[in-house]
């Protein structure tokens, strides 16, 4: 007999049909009034026919939500929550099974991560499922844990990942494995590298790429991790390596999945990436004197009718792009100065 995990086994539970091979629902209003408890003779006779299914997550089912995670390295944060847990076929991620009474909604791509919060009115695949002939399998065949997403959040590393995305220059970063063909004013062109290409089809933007041949598509992490066939963890990784740019740390608070901080700081932020790129060179044993790059940048702003940069807010943008402050001496004087970076023409 083919049954689903003995931990979803509860009356109060709804499940739906989904097609063979596939995560897509059979029966339309799935979510409305064609779910079934776990002993349906309708969902037995799916199942035993080799058909799907999938829970339906929220109030219908006692409140229950899933923590979508892709990726065994993420998993390693939370591998230790004594919660169901299912490994899911495809990218090899895992789906962890929490109760809340708060109602939970769906959220996508939590701060960044590939994580997802599948929440009310959807569903998630669950054993005794198959996709493309891999099984839906049971990690820990735990009680489901009373938990909301803010508990379970706290498990995450302590990355802006937005703010990092903002930080760093796809173009930069591609760059840095194919010299491009063709170079346009918010762009350059290059040779797919995920599928066979004559002419350059893909296009590097500041924050994405897109190809218009394959139809790939993402951000700059995602890039590094197919290109590489690496984890999300060492592509942050990398990407630092290359960028000489230290993913920074998110502010505390409630999880969302939108861009927390004032559009204004992102802005600025970019503003000050792209004058160092403009006006200094990347050199680990350089340095460059706060004041001088303060009084640069300030020049520029009023050349330009902007506001001028504080020293404060200035300091503050250059430690969140991971830049460290040095004191060294010169001429006999000791100096605050920013390392790693040296500004044409100046000390």
């Amino acid at each position: 007999m083919i049954l689903i995990p003995p931990s979803l086994q509860i009356p109060e539970n709804r499940f739906i049909l989904v097609n063979p091979n596939s995560k897509k629902p059979l029966e339309k209003r799935w979510n409305k009034d064609k779910n079934y408890p776990f002993d349906s003779p309708r969902l037995r006779s799916h199942l035993e026919k080799g058909g799907n299914c999938g829970i339906l997550c929220g109030p219908s089912s006692q409140g229950i939500w899933v923590f979508d995670i892709d990726g065994p390295d993420l998993y390693e944060c939370f591998k230790d929550i004594p919660t169901l847990t299912t490994n899911t076929p495809g990218r090899n991620g895992y789906h962890l099974f929490f109760i809340s009474k708060m109602d939970v909604e769906y959220t996508n791509h939590i701060r960044g991560f590939p994580i997802d919060i599948i929440g009310r009115d959807h569903h998630a695949v669950i054993p005794p499922s198959i996709i493309d002939g891999k099984k839906y399998r049971v990690i820990c065949d735990g009680e489901i844990m009373n938990r909301t997403p803010e508990k379970i959040l706290k498990y995450l590393p302590s990355w802006d990942i937005p703010l990092f995305k903002l930080m760093v220059d796809a173009r930069e970063i591609v760059s840095y494995y194919y010299p491009p063909h063709k170079r346009y004013s918010n762009h350059i062109k290059i040779e797919c590298p995920f599928h066979f290409d004559r002419r350059p089809s893909m296009a590097i933007f500041e924050n994405n790429y897109h190809c218009f041949g394959c139809g790939a598509h993402g951000d700059i992490i995602t890039f590094v991790m197919n290109r590489l066939g690496i984890r999300f963890k060492e592509a942050i990784a990398e990407i630092e390596r290359i960028s000489c740019i230290e993913c920074p740390k998110a502010k505390g608070g409630r999880f969302t999945s939108s861009v927390r901080r004032n559009n204004a700081d992102y802005n600025l932020t970019r503003y000050v990436r792209n004058f160092l790129k403009r006006r200094c060179d990347k050199k680990r044993d350089g340095f460059t004197c706060k004041d001088k790059l303060l009084d640069e940048i300030n020049n520029e702003r009023r050349s330009q009718n902007r506001k001028n940069f504080s020293k404060n807010k200035l300091t503050r943008i250059m430690l969140e792009m991971g830049y460290k402050e040095i004191k060294p001496t010169i001429n006999g004087v000791r100096v605050r100065a920013w390392k790693g970076i040296i500004m044409r023409g100046a000390l």
